[in-house]
């Protein structure tokens, strides 16, 4: 297929003080060039210097580059702009809207460069005109404008679920409150290890008001992990989701400025890893978590998009809570980023462009024993210790927080830590957090509207949203009677040493595995598969 050519002559009147302005938007592989081409005049083309670039930028000239299929570099095409300004006011200017879907180079090679300068300005028009009367092909004339849809997300007018949905404090659908489930969800991040596993499957007997297993979702990182018990987490119903390969620990220099292709290849590699060593659907693995709570700005966002991920859960929010404030605004409920969202941005660089789709599970702030906001349980504080030492303190802090989002408007009810919050009172001895939380569970199975469920379940109730009554309806609140069978029958425990590359100078890593046989090298980024003689970065 060449460069179809969709022409528009707009005659307007040469009274502006600026002529047009060469502008070069993406659209798909090609590029839409619109430019002004104005009659000759005689004057002498000027050089652009820097200064004057700058200049030109200041008032609001779009020096922007124009790809190959334009002849021109963007200072020689402002050049010639402005050596075309001025003349009589009655001079016509044409604008003709170029639209390239392939072959661009080759189209327009075919024309001398002088078509492309004043001299050759009537000629360009003259094949513009016909091509637009004798191709039936060429679309009718239209105007092209910077941006048509409006910056404010209107549910129900520009905004439609499933696939979209306005950020709001307000449940979605038009569902009375009291028939809104309270949804629970407990995720836990990094490796699953033989230290941390039988502490979640302590809480597999515990069921939701539709007698299914209660849920959780598990941010995994690679090392470490033992990709057996990620198999049978995920057998039993849990939600296994993304967070990244090497977790490195030096947000400053790693994560904080980390580009588009950095996040890309941390989410498709731990991808991989996992998809290929606890045999999980890779359709299963749906959601991302930033190291750190490190949010990467539109790269990361644009990342998750590219990669083909429904959601990112790294996003804490304060201002969207029911607690925080004279006057509370209220907890933010999961939303997409079609249009630019309302959240307040506490940690790293959110995002300040749209991606269509893309979901948000925000983080509401809870509101710890000292009055402060703390988006995870490792960092919420108390007096004295009572969090620590005291079981009492624990559920009552647990339960204090929840019903700040029960009594109110039902947002997601969210607790998010890493095992190693409870492994912090073992090494104190003290159980007081897992007892706590254990008892805070348990309070929580005897009410007949309150789900514990993974994130991806929550999801699925928000795009498809009904009464609790009909709350079975939807797949993902289903459960079987029996647990599916094992896709990991044969685990097999490969021993990776300094001769395998392994990262960070270990000197001894045991990855178990569903899959044989060993690879030869550890896997790790850029080397999910360990099938490549790669030494890791330190």
């Amino acid at each position: 297929m060449g460069c179809t050519l969709h022409a528009s002559s707009l005659l307007q009147q040469h009274q502006q003080q600026e002529a047009g302005v060469a502008t070069n938007t993406i659209h798909g592989k090609c590029r839409i060039l619109a430019m002004d081409i104005l009659p000759k005049r005689e004057s002498t083309e000027e050089t652009v210097t820097s200064r004057d670039a700058n200049r030109l930028r200041e008032e609001g000239a779009e020096l922007k580059h124009v790809d190959k299929c334009n002849a021109m570099d963007r200072l020689e095409f402002e050049a010639r702009r402005r050596s075309f300004q001025g003349g009589s006011s009655g001079l016509d200017v044409y604008r003709t809207h170029v639209n390239l879907t392939d072959s661009c180079e080759g189209f327009w090679s075919m024309f001398p460069r002088k078509m492309w300068t004043s001299e050759g300005s009537p000629l360009l028009l003259a094949l513009v005109a016909l091509l637009a009367i004798t191709t039936p092909a060429f679309s009718a004339p239209a105007e092209v404008t910077q941006d048509e849809e409006p910056e404010e997300c209107k549910q129900d007018e520009n905004c439609f679920l499933p696939d979209c949905l306005c950020g709001s404090v307000h449940h979605p659908g038009d569902i009375p409150l009291e028939q809104v489930p309270q949804f629970v969800v407990l995720s836990f991040d990094d490796a699953i290890t033989k230290d941390n596993y039988d502490f979640y499957l302590r809480f597999k007997n515990i069921k939701n008001p539709n007698k299914c297993r209660i849920t959780m979702t598990f941010f995994v990182s690679h090392l470490y992990t033992n990709y057996s018990m990620v198999n049978e987490l995920h057998r039993l119903g849990h939600e296994i989701a993304l967070h990244s390969v090497t977790h490195k620990s030096d947000v400053q220099n790693y994560w904080r400025p980390a580009n588009e292709s950095v996040w890309q290849r941390e989410m498709d590699d731990v991808r991989d890893i996992i998809v290929e060593n606890a045999k999980i659907p890779r359709n299963d693995l749906k959601g991302w978590r930033a190291p750190f709570l490190e949010v990467g700005g539109n790269e990361m966002f644009t990342a998750l998009s590219e990669a083909g991920l429904t959601y990112d859960s790294s996003w804490p929010t304060l201002e969207y809570t029911n607690w925080h404030g004279a006057n509370p605004k209220g907890a933010l409920w999961p939303y997409t980023l079609d249009y630019p969202s309302i959240q307040d941005c506490q940690l790293g660089r959110c995002p300040s462009k749209k991606f269509k789709g893309q979901w948000v599970m925000p983080m509401v702030d809870l509101n710890d024993n000292t009055g402060e906001a703390c988006a995870m349980l490792d960092t919420c504080r108390s007096l004295d210790d009572e969090l620590l030492t005291n079981p009492d303190a624990v559920f009552y802090f647990l339960k204090r927080n929840f019903n700040i989002n029960y009594l109110n408007n039902k947002a997601p009810y969210g607790l998010y830590v890493h095992h190693s919050w409870f492994y912090e009172g073992t090494l104190n001895n003290s159980d007081a957090r897992m007892e706590g939380y254990t008892r805070f569970l348990e309070w929580l199975s005897v009410m007949d509207d309150v789900y514990v469920v993974s994130l991806d379940r929550v999801l699925e109730w928000v795009r498809n949203p009904v009464p609790l009554s009909e709350i079975n309806t939807i797949d993902a609140f289903r459960c079987q009677v029996f647990d599916p069978e094992t896709t990991c029958p044969d685990v097999d425990e490969n021993t990776f040493t300094q001769t395998n590359n392994l990262p960070y100078g270990l000197r001894e890593v045991i990855m178990a595995t569903c899959t044989r046989p060993k690879p030869e090298f550890y896997p790790w980024l850029y080397n999910p598969y360990g099938t490549e003689d790669i030494v890791p970065d330190s």
